[in-house]
């Protein structure tokens, strides 16, 4: 009732206003213009005071930032919506991160690397420096995934036949690198992952002709005892251990669309945890296994979430810059994350952040569009 009352006052204000300026009799002016302004006045009062009560100030808990997209709430089933908080997870002193704080992270990111002509598995310090190669095979050499103790990297391959990928196991320092199966396979195995123990290798393969997809399967370090994990339609990839060995995350296309699952250590009790239109991928848990990190298409670039392992309070963790933001790993004490974007001149590269969001820093610098991808770090 106000707004509309401010607004005829207002119309009003302006009604005099051209009296007063194209008015013939002075004084009759002046009554108009003195009469204009202070109605306009009031109405300008009217229409303040009820914006003010329908615009609240934003709080870390109602709004997000105004350079934050939230994405639309109808996109995800109940239980599992998506909240628009920007700082998800809180320091323990619970101040946010300032956006130009310098990361004291530690560690070492491996990561998979162009710059050289091929695709090499790289490694760095958490802070960027001392970048090296630790492959220098004919082949493209991707995906590498630390061990728990650190001291072994296992990566894909195709050294040994460049239309399928084998999986490989070298030192921490690139030595003693020795394929894992004894044979060279006729197809593709590739995006490994460690089990807690160090004892087990999950791998994405396409063996399985029939489904014509890829799906999950195990096998020990000395690549004895492979066995199918979780096999079914569509494309199954991107498997991830929970820290106390107990589950697997990974991601699931069967219904159309990419979603993330979660089963036993033995592929039993596989279910979807996130049920959007969009696409999910690339689940990682947290070292403290409280939450999921993942990639999301929801807000049409590619954005990093959290989540908790039953799918619920998801909140994006990642900027909502022009660009995308893929491939988010841990740091070891999980108070980071490390992850490749292409925000810089569509040049993809690593970058680490805070996990509240802030204080985002570049690692790598490499122009033109020399991809830095899938980074994975160590202790």
């Amino acid at each position: 009732m106000s707004y509309i009352l401010g607004a005829l006052l207002f119309t009003i204000a302006l009604a005099l206003l051209g009296g007063a300026l194209f008015g013939r009799q002075n004084d009759r002016r002046r009554y108009l213009a003195a009469a204009s302004i202070l109605i306009g006045l009031v109405a300008i009062g009217l229409l303040t005071g009820c914006s003010s009560r329908h615009t609240a100030v934003p709080t870390a808990t109602s709004l997000p930032p105004a350079d934050t997209a939230v994405p639309p709430t109808n996109t995800a089933m109940p239980g599992n919506q998506t909240s628009p908080l920007t700082s998800p997870v809180k320091t323990p002193s619970s101040t946010p991160t300032p956006a130009n704080v310098q990361l004291h992270a530690t560690g070492r990111i491996a990561f998979h690397s162009e710059r050289t002509g091929d695709f090499e598995i790289w490694v760095m310090n958490a802070d960027g420096t001392d970048a090296h190669p630790l492959t220098t095979a004919a082949g493209r050499d991707i995906e590498p995934a630390w061990s728990p103790d650190g001291t072994r990297i296992v990566f894909a391959s195709a050294r040994d036949d460049e239309r399928n990928l084998q999986l490989y196991i070298m030192d921490a320092d690139g030595s003693n690198q020795r394929r894992l199966f004894s044979d060279v396979l006729s197809w593709d195995n590739w995006s490994p992952d460690w089990s807690p123990d160090g004892q087990t290798i999950a791998f994405q393969s396409n063996r399985d002709v029939i489904q014509n997809g890829f799906d999950l399967y195990t096998v020990n370090i000395d690549g004895t005892n492979e066995r199918p994990l979780f096999v079914g339609k569509g494309n199954q990839y991107h498997p991830d251990w929970s820290p106390d060995g107990k589950a697997i995350a990974f991601v699931n296309d069967a219904e159309g669309n990419a979603d993330i699952w979660i089963a036993n250590a033995d592929g039993s009790n596989a279910h979807a945890i996130t049920h959007t239109y969009w696409d999910e991928a690339y689940p990682r848990w947290s070292p403290d296994g409280q939450w999921i990190l993942f990639q999301s298409n929801r807000d049409t670039f590619w954005r990093l979430y959290i989540m908790r392992p039953d799918g619920s309070d998801v909140r994006m963790i990642s900027p909502a810059l022009l660009g995308n933001d893929v491939m988010g790993a841990w740091s070891p004490d999980g108070k980071f994350i490390a992850f490749s974007s292409n925000r810089a001149n569509n040049d993809w590269e690593i970058y680490i952040m805070a996990l509240d969001g802030h204080g985002v820093q570049r690692l790598t610098f490499n122009f033109p569009e020399i991809m830095d991808r899938y980074p994975a770090w160590g202790k």
